[in-house]
Formats: structure tokens, C-alpha cells, sequence
């Protein structure tokens, strides 16, 4: 069992599909070894294996027509389980929680600056280099290092209180890029991640936890005082 994906293509231009692989650097279809076939670079072929590997079927008919003049292209594609793994899905899983989770969770459209665009969100890292297991962070070590270690003193000095109050309570951290400073072997380090949602507490409180995707982990981990870290300037947005 597989399934049809059916493409219109050449809208309101009168040339054939060789014609078209010819003049069009854009079209989909391409015309070698005297046989038009589907372009494995293009934005259709992706579509498909997307097709094919979240359905788990092993094979897709791609169907492409024109009516100016009728012709119609019949194509069948097996699923690249290869191409799905590598880069695909790695692409689609940054975008969705880089780019497309955070703006569901805090929208920016029509807002400074701007909704989220996808930039430079995912970057393929074709460095070998080995990184240094001294330098090497476990995000979960955040959470347990703050719950454990951290200690608050009560102040008497009110104007303190409260200009940490008005701060605390503007601070929302759901859909915000953050940098997060972390100590290891006393050495600053400073990682970058996405605030994706605050698991207890309101988005805003002191003692919220919230969930939190560093950049080049696998898995997002919980993390609490994230405010009070903002407030001693070690966190910082970096989405403004």
C-alpha cells in the first residue's frame, strides 16, 4: 500500500514539461537519460519522503498535470529512510521547537521585533573537533546546582525589594532566547537556549520551573530560579 501526491503545475504557461525543464530554473521536473523525472532537490521531493516516512509506507506516486497543453507526469518514489534521518528530520526538529514552538507559546507577529524567522536556527555542524570533557555540560546539572546551592537572604532595604519586585514581575521567559551563565571549574561559561514552557508556577513567578532546550542538547531539561538568575544578570535575552 502506498499514496498519490497530485501537483497542478505549469499554471497559465502554454509549453510542454520538456519545454519547461528547458526555460524554467525552477521547475520541479527535470529532463535526463531522455525521461522527465522528478528533481531530487526540490522542495516536492521533500514533501514526499516527509510523506512516506511519517505514514511508514514504502512507496508514493507523484503525479504531475498541466492543462495548457493536458499532459500529466506519473512518478513512483520509495521512501528514503537515509535522507529522513539525515538532514531532515534533525531540520525539522530545530525549526519546530527553535522557531515555530516559541512563537506559538509567546507570538511576535506585529510585535518588536518581529516574529521569529527561521535564520539561522539550525546549523550543520561539519566540525570534527573534539570537545573537552572538562568543558562538557550536563543542562540538568543547572537545575540540581540551583535548588541545592542557592540561598536567598531577606533584605530591610525596601527600595531594593522593591525594584526586584517590578522586575520580577514584567519578566516573562515562555518563547525567550536566553543566554544562561553556568560555573565549571570556576570558569564562566555562558549557553544559549529556548524557553519553551514553564512546567510549575506562572511564567514570571521567582520560583517558577521551566522547561528549557539548550542549543546542541538531544533533550530539554527543567530548570528553576530562572528569574532570580535574571535579576543577579545571569541570564540575558538575546531575542530582543
Amino acid at each position: 500500500m502506498g499514496v498519490i501526491k497530485i501537483k497542478n503545475i505549469l499554471q497559465k504557461k502554454n509549453m510542454s514539461f520538456i519545454q519547461a525543464t528547458k526555460k524554467l530554473s525552477n521547475f520541479c521536473l527535470q529532463y535526463t537519460d531522455e525521461k522527465v523525472q522528478l528533481k531530487k532537490k526540490h522542495n516536492y521531493y521533500f514533501q514526499c519522503q516527509g510523506l512516506l516516512n511519517i505514514s511508514s509506507l514504502p512507496w508514493l506516486d507523484f503525479i504531475a498535470r498541466s492543462t495548457s497543453p493536458y499532459q500529466i507526469h506519473i512518478e513512483r518514489i520509495h521512501r528514503d529512510e537515509v535522507l529522513w534521518n539525515d538532514p531532515m528530520l534533525p531540520k525539522l526538529e530545530a525549526f519546530y521547537f527553535l522557531a515555530f514552538l516559541p512563537e506559538l507559546a509567546a507570538p511576535r507577529n506585529n510585535k518588536s521585533p518581529g516574529i521569529r524567522e527561521p535564520g539561522d536556527w539550525f546549523l550543520v555542524n561539519t566540525s570534527k573537533k573534539k570537545t573537552s570533557t572538562r568543558n562538557r555540560r550536563n543542562p540538568r546539572q543547572i537545575a540540581v546546582a540551583k535548588k541545592t546551592t542557592t540561598i536567598r537572604k531577606d533584605t530591610d532595604n525596601s527600595t531594593t525589594s522593591k525594584n526586584h519586585s517590578s522586575k520580577c514581575s514584567i519578566t516573562k521567559c515562555v518563547g525567550r532566547r536566553i543566554k544562561h551563565k553556568s560555573m565549571i571549574n570556576e570558569e564562566e561559561i555562558w549557553y544559549e537556549g529556548t524557553v519553551l514552557a514553564a512546567i510549575t508556577g506562572k511564567d514570571g513567578e521567582r520560583l517558577a520551573e521551566y522547561d528549557i532546550l539548550y542549543d546542541g542538547e538531544d533533550s530539554s531539561c527543567i530548570v528553576n530560579y530562572l528569574v532570580e538568575d535574571f535579576r543577579d544578570s545571569s541570564v540575558q535575552f538575546i531575542d530582543l
